[in-house]
């Protein structure tokens, strides 16, 4: 394990990434946001965002074909 000590922020303060995870957590309906991590620091914010499509009332079948 390596002693690489994080960089610190100061008291009070929100760290940039932080926003940045809270704004694309507020924009998803559905979906994954993902946080990459080197040397414990936040490197990289990705977003994989999903449409869903209701379901049609009624029985569900599949067609053999």
């Amino acid at each position: 394990m390596s002693s690489h000590k994080p960089a610190s922020n100061p008291p009070g303060s929100t760290p940039d990434w932080l926003g940045v995870v809270t704004a694309k957590v507020g924009a998803l309906r559905f979906g994954v946001v993902q946080i990459t991590v080197h040397e414990g620091r936040v490197t990289q914010v990705e977003v994989a965002e999903k449409t869903r499509f209701p379901c049609p009332p009624g029985p569900r079948t599949i067609d053999p074909d």
